[in-house]
């Protein structure tokens, strides 16, 4: 009876810690809604609209947790537009945040191939904004075909130092 109080300790725990994967960050979920979201983190979130379309990345603090959040429009089951936004990205890089996996800000590049290397993965350099490469900064991104998400590791000078949740449209 010992060993199953343990273990279920011992779950709780890694799902306490278990914060981010391919659709989420912490409570922050991909297709939320804002009104959602402003009920959480009991703030309004303000976004900054071009024609009615969100185009600037909203800063949230919650618990502590600095996250940066970009929305698009909302629509019902039948394609109506609502007068709501939803989350399409969420981008934090607090040390704080584990994958399901264990990954954190700090972790290795070898660490993250080791626990990814049998998902469907995809490893490039990033870019700057001279638009050269950047070959001190690569992004490890994750793919949720099922989900139609991605969470994507930034790892510079072979570490993690953010994580990226977004849809993943494709090219």
């Amino acid at each position: 009876m010992k060993i199953k109080s343990l273990l279920l300790m011992l779950f709780c725990c890694i799902a306490v810690n278990a914060q981010v994967s391919t659709t989420r960050i912490n409570e922050f979920r991909l297709g939320m809604k804002k009104s959602e979201l402003e009920k959480i983190v009991g703030k309004t979130i303000s976004v900054k609209l071009n024609d009615g379309y969100p185009i600037e990345t909203s800063h949230v603090v919650y618990k502590g947790i600095v996250y940066e959040v970009n929305f698009s429009k909302a629509y019902d089951d039948n394609g109506n537009e609502l007068k709501d936004f939803t989350i399409y990205s969420v981008t934090s890089q607090d040390r704080t945040l584990k994958t399901l996996s264990g990954i954190s800000i700090g972790s290795s590049f070898d660490e993250v191939l080791n626990k990814y290397k049998n998902n469907n993965i995809s490893i490039y350099d990033s870019w700057t904004e001279n638009s050269t490469r950047d070959k001190s900064t690569r992004l490890f991104s994750i793919n949720d075909d099922e989900a139609g998400t991605q969470l994507i590791l930034t790892i510079k000078n072979g570490r993690v130092s953010e994580f990226y949740v977004s849809y993943n449209e494709g090219c």
